[in-house]
C-alpha cells in the first residue's frame, strides 16, 4: 500500500492526501481519538519519507478497523462456515471430505473465501 504506490508517483503529497481522505471517510467509525492518532502517524510518515511509521499506521488501522469489521461481518455469515482452522488444517478438511460431502465441498470451493477467512 505504500512502497509500490510511491514509486509510481513523483508527488508523494498526492499518496497522502489520497489516504487522509480515505480515513476522513471511515471517522465516525474511528471515533476522534483513534482518528487523530491515525492521522497524525500519516502525515508523519510521508513528512519524514519512514517506512517503519507507515508501518505504524497502516497497523494501527489494520487492527482497529478492518479486523473487527471483518471479523463482524464474519460472524454474519456464520452458517456458510463449515469449518474452522489454520490454512493447513482448513486444507486437510477439505482434502479429506468423504464423497457424501462432494455437494459442499462444490459450495465451499465456490466460497472458498469464507472456509479460508474462518481459518
Amino acid at each position: 500500500y505504500i512502497i509500490v504506490p510511491l514509486k509510481q508517483i513523483n508527488e508523494p503529497y498526492l499518496l497522502r492526501d489520497h489516504y487522509l481522505t480515505a480515513l476522513q471517510k471511515i471517522r465516525r467509525r474511528l471515533g476522534d481519538e483513534l482518528f487523530n492518532k491515525i492521522h497524525l502517524l500519516i502525515v508523519d510518515a510521508f513528512d519524514e519519507n519512514s517506512l517503519a511509521k507507515h508501518k505504524l499506521w497502516v497497523h494501527a488501522l489494520l487492527n482497529n478497523y478492518y479486523d473487527p469489521m471483518y471479523n463482524h461481518k464474519l460472524n454474519l455469515r456464520e452458517e456458510y462456515i463449515i469449518y474452522r482452522g489454520n490454512f493447513d488444517s482448513c486444507f486437510d478438511y477439505l482434502s479429506n471430505l468423504k464423497s457424501s460431502y462432494l455437494p459442499r465441498l462444490a459450495f465451499a470451493k465456490q466460497m472458498s473465501w469464507h472456509c479460508l477467512a474462518a481459518c
